[in-house]
């Protein structure tokens, strides 16, 4: 039982000793370059190799060459194989005989022998082929591969999706812009139509003020010369007056106060309305508001789907 254990042990010791040298056993082997342009045509880029006429072929020239009676029988390696890659490793000297390859893999040692150091230093020891260690490189390597392609495709599918958020995005925020461009100059036109009736009817009414101003200065003006004509008959008469002629003063010259008399009343009362209505600055400026706030009512009005629709954008 015990020996059992022991031998079950030493294999999968051997087993994860044997993966740990894959990848140090093919970065001990250098390369040789396998781009080549085919040997029979000499322009296009190869893509099998022909162990047995050590040639290498693109893919027109290979059927050619299978169907040549001279090599009718060779058998084509492509030049991703695995068999292929292997031969194209040149393989190290023996670091004690200099003059030999290495052509055996020692796993216990995790170095490469030749076959006179097999006796002598590796005896016992748990060996591998150079050739099975590359497969097995190789297909783990290709795992990786297979696993790594499977990852760049996931995410070129979040980067697709992520591409079309953005230009949903970005569509979302045009319509929306070019909503509240549109909004503000439907706003615009409201508020120059309003505005410009509230200045239309300040100046309709200033107009009017100015029309009673322009009326009211001439009639005092026209007092005035009457005032100055009752003057000048007045002293004339003084001058002349004595104390009998008083009593038979000239009924034209009393005719004449009578208009003073009566526009004193006018005067006064149409002074005082034309005071308040445009002098006081806050009886103008009430008017004002009081226009303004019937004519914003109206607006509201009308524009209250129009606010009440103000856009939002969403960057969820």
């Amino acid at each position: 039982m015990e020996q059992s254990a022991a031998t079950d042990n030493n294999e999968v010791h051997e087993t994860q000793t044997q993966q740990e040298a894959t990848e140090e056993t093919v970065a001990a082997l250098p390369k040789k370059n396998c781009s080549k342009n085919c040997n029979s045509c000499l322009a296009n880029e190869s893509v099998n190799y022909c162990p047995q006429c050590e040639q290498y072929f693109c893919k027109l020239c290979s059927k050619y060459h299978l169907n040549m009676r001279s090599s009718k029988g060779h058998k084509l390696m492509g030049m991703k194989t695995p068999e292929f890659l292997h031969k194209t490793f040149e393989f190290s000297l023996c670091k004690v005989h200099k003059e030999t390859s290495v052509n055996i893999y020692c796993v216990t040692c995790k170095d490469y022998s030749c076959p006179h150091c097999l006796l002598d230093l590796h005896n016992n020891h748990i060996l591998d082929s150079i050739s099975k260690q590359f497969e097995n490189f190789y297909s783990k390597f290709s795992e990786k591969i297979t696993a790594t392609t499977g990852r760049v495709k996931i995410l070129h599918e979040v980067l697709a999706k992520n591409e079309a958020h953005f230009n949903d995005l970005k569509a979302n925020v045009e319509k929306e812009i070019k909503a509240i461009i549109e909004k503000e100059s439907e706003i615009k036109i409201l508020l120059r139509k309003y505005t410009g009736t509230l200045i239309d009817d300040i100046n309709d009414k200033f107009n009017n003020y100015t029309k009673e101003h322009n009326d009211y200065t001439t009639y005092v003006k026209d007092c005035i010369t009457t005032l100055n004509n009752f003057k000048e008959k007045s002293e004339t008469q003084l001058n002349h007056l004595n104390t009998r002629s008083i009593v038979t003063l000239p009924e034209a010259v009393v005719t004449e106060v009578i208009p003073i008399d009566n526009c004193r009343p006018f005067l006064c009362e149409f002074n005082v309305s034309f005071s308040g209505s445009v002098s006081t600055e806050g009886t103008f400026n009430g008017n004002v508001a009081t226009m303004f706030g019937t004519l914003a009512c109206s607006v509201d009005k009308e524009t209250e789907a129009l606010i009440a629709s103000r856009p939002a954008i969403s960057l969820v």
